[in-house]
């Protein structure tokens, strides 16, 4: 489940689901983008993944893993391209 709503670093994954399952209803759940940013980090730095301080993990923000999950837009977009065509 983890690359489903990965994009850009998982991409495809919309047409993939389409090829399979193209009537499918998706239900989009979402938190509140830097609270989602902490938690992931959190979980990172708890389970070893992490060893920046989160101020170094957030210095440069152009694909940065962290906020690009928080932008909920940019992979949902992909899905509703794919399932609203």
């Amino acid at each position: 489940m983890l690359g489903y709503t990965n994009y850009p670093f998982f991409d495809g994954v919309p047409e993939r689901m389409y090829s399979v399952v193209p009537r499918a209803k998706l239900i989009y759940i979402v938190r509140d983008p830097i609270d989602r940013i902490i938690s992931h980090y959190v979980h990172n730095y708890y389970n070893v993944l992490e060893n920046r301080t989160i101020a170094g993990t957030l210095t440069h923000l152009d694909n940065n893993r962290y906020v690009c999950r928080s932008k909920y837009y940019m992979p949902l977009e992909k899905y509703l391209e794919r399932f609203l065509s």
